[in-house]
């Protein structure tokens, strides 16, 4: 088609993407080239920003393959894709191509950061010397390995020394994950330590990270050889490996042209430098709300804004001002709560359901899922611990001491050990895991995992297990079993459609065992990556969630409960003694506070507080309704009507 023929639909195309939006978000969909900001407050239609703008980009030339798209949530991920999907078809309707609209849709590399971090990981992991059949470990697998060696050391420990036995897992495991975040090394913590002995008197900062890593590093150099030796990754590691990947080898970003960001107030530092490299070419779209930034805790900083202007020299800002969800007297609260974080800063005052049980960490579905990771990686000994005695099969801890001990002399596996096993039970379940893993290509997934469930006899194992204890529990199980087989369906034709093959620069043929392993890595991503965090739809229900999890979501009543000192803000905000510390905690607090409140939108926020009953003896937090709530610093006055319920109370905003 000549470019006269083309003006008129292009023409077209951007009436159709501009139709709608009012001038601020016209402003920010129409950008030119280079970096834009975007700082979209709730409610001011960001979602719809960011996806006009991807599909503005790619009906002005942009091939869609060049375009990242990347969020936190798979749920955004989703809508963003669907919301696409619809864009694009409608300009290819109106040029009798709306199939070829929505499979442009489908070439732009959309997901969350895990998620796109995996893809990479997967594509390329020669570059860093890493297995492509690596696993990925949730956060009850690193606990398992953390809690395993805190044993061995409260074994090995005088007694009477605390040592590490009196570490929790779980409290270890964050402590690990706050460190990697700061790009240390064991090796590099260790030396970070030395440094800091060397000082006869500490500052607050210092002395806290002298506290992190004397009490950490132990453990986390054990941590680092486990998932070294048995090719296992958490999801730090992802994020971490990823940016490393893209700053050792550039040109696997070449490819992409322009990036898309949303929430970008949540990006930790590492976060951040995987967008900056991916956007080598100086065509950065970021969509967010420094205010909404709430996730200081897992390392993210709201003063990424502060970066990217110092970073891509020449950097736009827009932003969105007009609110479409909220009512003028939440937007009134809103604003002055957060106004509150600015003001303090200025007089430098100090200051100290959803997610319920996980699919794929229900006992039953984190048992076979286990067995798959063993299938994908036979050194992964995490997978191996767990189930080699699940169904039983008489192979207690005196077997599993023999097979330890053997592994660590012949420097192998477990998996390779029991192979050699003069135990035949110990051979036996070596044998299934071998006869899985020869399967692979050769059947589908999804029988694939039928086979497993079938030769293990695990429907018989939850009969024998729950059917005489609970019935309705027993059926549970079964059901979640049936639905693991129909995610590997799915996975299996997510596969097929993708076409998902080794590095694109591998000339190698594919075996059918390589498809078989394509088909189970895909598997082990997706379920890496579920989390039931992203609140699904569901009609006539109250939904109970931290606000945390439900962030970037909306309802008509919000009720925030426990609006006091000690729960909002946390008693953890006032603990830090570093006083800029302290600062910066209730400051994020006040965020968490607008964020839950801007999620209310066309009739209240309501912050219940608990009534006793008893006139003479109100609650704690009913008594504090007397003086200002240091959360709220003063705003609450002319924005709160306080009426309490008969047995239970709120206090109404707006």
């Amino acid at each position: 088609m000549a470019d006269s023929d083309q003006a008129p639909a292009l023409r077209e195309a951007a009436a159709r993407l501009l139709k709608g939006l009012n001038a601020e978000q016209r402003l920010a969909v129409t950008a030119g080239e280079g970096a834009t900001v975007v700082v979209a407050g709730p409610g001011s239609g960001k979602t719809r920003v960011i996806t006009r703008r991807a599909a503005w980009l790619i009906e002005h030339g942009v091939a869609p393959s060049e375009v990242v798209l990347m969020t936190f949530t798979r749920k955004a991920a989703r809508e963003m894709r669907e919301r696409l999907d619809q864009l694009l078809a409608q300009s290819g309707a109106a040029s009798g191509a709306a199939a070829a609209g929505q499979h442009r849709a489908g070439q732009i590399m959309a997901g969350t950061f895990h998620s796109l971090a995996l893809r990479f990981l997967r594509r390329y992991s020669h570059l860093l010397n890493l297995s492509q059949n690596f696993t990925q470990i949730d956060t009850e697998s690193r606990n398992r390995i953390l809690r395993d060696f805190i044993k061995e050391c409260k074994k090995a420990a005088p007694e009477g020394e605390e040592s590490e036995k009196s570490l929790k897992p779980s409290v270890v495991g964050n402590n690990i994950s706050r460190i990697k975040m700061m790009r240390l090394t064991p090796s590099e913590a260790q030396q970070e330590l030395r440094r800091l002995e060397q000082h006869s008197e500490l500052s607050p900062e210092n002395s806290d990270l002298y506290n992190l890593l004397s009490s950490t590093l132990p453990c986390y150099e054990h941590y680092a050889a486990v998932c070294e030796r048995e090719g296992l990754i958490d999801y730090d590691d992802m994020l971490l490996k990823c940016e490393e990947l893209f700053s050792k080898a550039p040109h696997v970003v070449k490819p992409y042209s322009h990036i898309l960001v949303d929430e970008f107030q949540d990006t930790n530092p590492v976060q951040y430098d995987m967008v900056r490299h991916l956007a080598h070419s100086g065509n950065l779209f970021v969509v967010g709300d420094p205010n909404q930034s709430i996730y200081g805790w897992r390392a993210a900083q709201a003063d990424g804004y502060r970066r990217i202007f110092a970073d891509f020299p020449g950097t736009k800002q827009v932003s969105l001002a007009e609110n479409y969800r909220s009512t003028g007297a939440i937007l009134s609260l809103s604003s002055d709560l957060i106004n509150q974080n600015q003001e303090l800063s200025r007089c430098n005052l100090p200051y100290r359901m959803v997610n319920g049980v996980r699919f794929f960490e229900r006992e039953e579905i984190a048992d076979l899922v286990a067995y798959l990771r063993l299938v994908l990686n036979p050194d992964d000994n995490s997978a191996f611990t767990r189930v080699f005695n699940r169904p039983r099969r008489q192979l207690g801890a005196k077997a599993l001491a023999s097979l330890l001990e053997s592994a660590q002399t012949d420097k192998t596996s477990l998996l390779v050990a029991a192979q050699h096993s003069s135990n035949k039970n110990a051979r036996q379940f070596a044998r299934i895991i071998t006869d899985l893993r020869e399967r692979l290509g050769h059947v589908d997934l999804p029988e694939l995992v039928l086979h497993l469930i079938e030769t293990i006899q695990f429907k018989e194992h939850l009969r024998r297990s729950f059917a005489d204890k609970d019935k309705r529990n027993y059926e549970s199980r079964l059901e979640n079993v049936e639905e693991l087989v129909a995610y590997a369906r799915n996975v299996q034709e997510q596969a097929q459609e993708a076409q998902h093959e080794a590095p694109l620069d591998s000339a190698q043929p594919l075996t059918p065992q390589d498809m078989g392993l394509a088909q189970l890595r895909l598997f082990m991503d997706q379920a890496t990556l579920h989390s039931t965090a992203d609140v699904e739809d569901q009609d006539d229900a109250i939904t109970l969630s931290t606000v945390h999890s439900a962030k970037g979501l909306e309802w008509a009543v919000v009720a925030i409960p426990g609006v006091e000192d000690g729960l909002y803000p946390h008693a953890n905000a006032k603990r830090h003694r570093n006083p800029t510390k302290q600062v910066a905690a209730l400051h994020e607090e006040r965020r968490l506070l607008y964020v839950g409140i801007a999620m209310s939108r066309v009739t209240r926020a309501r912050l219940p507080y608990p009534v006793t009953g008893h006139e003479k003896k109100p609650a704690r937090s009913l008594q504090l309704l007397a003086m200002p709530i240091r959360v709220l610093g003063g705003v609450y006055p002319s924005q709160v009507c306080a009426t309490p319920v008969p047995g239970q109370g709120a206090k109404d905003l707006g």
